[in-house]
């Protein structure tokens, strides 16, 4: 408990006292409010602590077990939000308020930004799959749909904050330009190849 809210009890107390001793009910009622007041805001800022507490425990249980621990994350982090959020609201702390709903909000995005990610990849391997059955050249459509893919990655990290996965689509986009640009490269010494082979062809006629 703050010294403050400690202040506003013993004061709430003396206004009380001072209302009963002077037989001023308005002045101990005010007391008594100030009073209660102030504990109920002690109360639910130590409710809040341990909320928060057991939403850790409960995440760290839930680690162990679960593969989706990104998904847990984010929905607990929510939670977390709109407690603290809460308790800004019951306290009538604006400050605690405000941190609790961007908390909440920061964990909804990043939530449905890794929805949309999923969503995405499916539609990209759909039509990458959709192409393969209609053209020969699939080596250079799995290329650009891979570049695709990577810098979406890419984007849903930096979005989200992740750095892993940010990193991760980075390295994806990049190695399928390397071996787009490979094939290409082979392509051109291949064909280069083919012409020297007509040219002498030529001169031994």
């Amino acid at each position: 408990m703050s010294l403050e809210e400690k202040l506003e009890q013993v004061k709430g107390s003396v206004k009380e006292g001072l209302g009963k001793l002077t037989g001023d009910e308005k002045t101990e009622k005010e007391g008594t409010a100030e009073k209660v007041i102030s504990k109920v805001k002690e109360v639910a800022k130590d409710a809040k602590d341990v909320v928060e507490g057991a939403i850790d425990g409960v995440k760290n249980a839930v680690k162990k077990d679960d593969e989706n621990t990104d998904q847990v994350d984010d929905k607990v982090d929510q939670v977390k939000g709109s407690v603290k959020e809460g308790v800004g609201k019951l306290t009538g702390d604006e400050k605690t308020e405000k941190e609790g709903t961007a908390e909440k909000v920061i964990a909804k995005v990043k939530e449905v930004a890794k929805d949309a990610k999923d969503v995405v990849e499916g539609a990209i391997d759909g039509v990458k799959n959709a192409v393969k059955k209609d053209d020969e050249n699939t080596d250079q459509v799995d290329d650009k749909v891979d570049q695709v893919k990577g810098s979406i990655k890419e984007g849903v990290g930096k979005l989200t904050g992740d750095e892993k996965t940010e990193k991760e689509g980075t390295a994806e986009k990049v190695i399928a330009k390397v071996k787009e640009v490979a094939k290409d490269a082979k392509d051109a010494v291949e064909g280069a190849v083919d012409g020297v082979k007509k040219v002498i062809k030529k001169d031994e006629e």
